[in-house]
């Protein structure tokens, strides 16, 4: 059963400003540092969702052993789906 209540730590906060800020300057797009910051937040809030990706990440990491481009890709499509129904979630 997925958390609706978010922890502290989902809000924005000066600190996740100063997050944003250094995502934008690191990929160029605010929109990046956007969907970053969803993703993050909706992991914090969520302990399924959490349980989720890191029940994926083991799965890909036997996958890929040490091909670290490879285990970005294989995570890609459940990362850009899930950020997808957080931004739909959301509003």
């Amino acid at each position: 059963m997925r958390s609706e209540t978010p922890s502290a730590d989902s809000s924005p906060s000066a600190g996740s400003l100063d997050a944003a800020r250094e995502i934008t300057e690191a990929f160029g797009t605010p929109r990046f540092a956007q969907v970053y910051l969803a993703f993050r937040n909706g992991l914090r809030a969520d302990s399924t969702l959490r349980d989720e990706y890191a029940q994926l990440k083991q799965r890909v990491s036997e996958t890929t052993a040490d091909d670290r481009e490879a285990y970005t890709k294989a995570k890609f499509g459940w990362v850009l789906a899930t950020v997808d129904r957080l931004d739909r979630e959301a509003g």
